[in-house]
């Protein structure tokens, strides 16, 4: 078991749909260098760049955040399982405006 990190969690959000470092880059206009610091942990998103990740993955900033305080500990296959249903939940959000 590993103490989950936001760095983690957005880690997981790019690898889901398989995105790379640099395409990811180019989606937020966030540099490559930033998102590797961020997904190492090695710094904190600002409310700007989280407010980016959130709208790229269609994914509420405080689903992230709910899941991070809430979650204390957790394998990553438990962690993806649970961002899998959290982007399931919001694809389907999606189809129903439509």
């Amino acid at each position: 078991m590993n103490d989950i990190t936001l760095g983690m969690v957005l880690r997981i959000l790019r690898e889901f749909p398989g995105l790379s470092i640099v395409e990811l880059s180019k989606e937020l206009t966030i540099s490559t260098t930033a998102i590797n610091h961020l997904e190492n942990d090695k710094c904190k998103p600002s409310a700007e760049t989280l407010a980016k990740y959130s709208e790229f993955f269609d994914i509420s900033s405080d689903d992230i955040l709910f899941w991070l305080n809430r979650v204390k500990s957790a394998d990553e296959n438990e962690i993806k399982d649970i961002l899998f249903s959290m982007l399931i939940k919001s694809a389907a959000k999606r189809q129903n405006l439509k």
